[in-house]
């Protein structure tokens, strides 16, 4: 492990029951062109021996990695704390353990926050891949949309100082702790810059259980968000309002289109002969289970 504090960075990756990918995140952690960084793995309290002993040879085969393990499981936000607090580096860059990073992730972000003192976060555009391989921009940063939306996930690189001024991750914002950790690095006066390129990999899983969770929880955990920054949203509501307005009004156009694209297409001979034959085919199942 590195003894140039002044430049290393802490990659921090939260593991629960994720065996199978943690390596692969660790290694694109390792294979950055950056040299100066750290790995810092935190078990989320993993429930299967698989996850805890690739872990544990992770540690063993690689001089750079260490790891935490926690007693039971808490969340990310509290895995996240549990592994920065147990880290060195002067910069943080969380990620989970089922993503992975491009090689210049580091080059590319480190240079940014130590020649810009105003800037508290670096974000990036995503690749996703697994269930989906598509590219998502997530484009310049502005004060209005960090308070409208989340922009951005948790792979951002930050500074350590700046994580105990505001004090870690709230283990209360369901799914939506790194926007919390957002807003209270706004509420310091910084700001975010973007790099527009896709150097976060998110891996894409075909199970929908923690988004179906996130969407039923989403109400309550914006509310939360909303008591935690009260100055900044009274501040900059009117600025809220109006980039949640251009949103729904080029959903609507975008509505629109569909519905004109839509209505052509059941006009064209191809759709009517589909139609048609639709048609049959269901009344001949409806008369071969009136038959039987």
């Amino acid at each position: 492990m590195t003894d140039d504090a002044e430049h290393l960075v802490s990659i921090i990756i939260p593991c629960f029951n994720h065996g199978r990918y943690v390596a692969e995140a660790v290694e694109s952690a390792l294979h950055q062109t950056y040299p100066t960084r750290e790995v810092v793995i935190a078990d989320d309290g993993s429930t299967d021996d698989f996850t805890l002993s690739v872990i544990r040879d992770l540690v063993r085969r690689n001089a750079a990695v260490s790891a935490v393990f926690l007693e039971k499981n808490e969340g990310l936000a509290h895995a996240r704390n549990a592994a920065i607090r147990a880290s060195a580096g002067k910069y943080i860059l969380p990620l989970d353990a089922d993503d992975r990073i491009a090689p210049s992730f580091l080059t590319k972000t480190v240079p940014i926050l130590s020649d810009r003192p105003e800037v508290g976060l670096v974000y990036t555009d995503s690749q996703t891949f697994g269930y989906e391989n598509a590219f998502y921009a997530a484009g310049p940063f502005s004060l209005a949309q960090g308070l409208a939306v989340q922009t951005f996930g948790c792979t951002v690189l930050f500074r350590r100082r700046d994580f105990d001024r505001v004090g870690g991750y709230s283990g209360e914002c369901f799914a939506l702790e790194q926007w919390d950790f957002l807003l209270s690095l706004l509420e310091l006066g910084l700001t975010a810059a973007y790099v527009p390129e896709p150097l976060f990999l998110y891996r894409r899983h075909g199970d929908g259980s923690m988004t179906d969770e996130s969407q039923r929880r989403r109400p309550e955990t914006l509310r939360y968000l909303v008591r935690r920054h009260p100055r900044l949203f009274a501040e900059h509501w009117q600025d809220v309002l109006y980039y949640k307005d251009q949103q729904i009004a080029s959903l609507l156009q975008l509505n629109r289109q569909l519905s004109r694209w839509q209505q052509k297409a059941m006009r064209t001979p191809v759709y009517k002969a589909y139609a048609g034959a639709k048609w049959l085919f269901r009344k001949v199942c409806a008369r071969g289970r009136s038959v039987g």
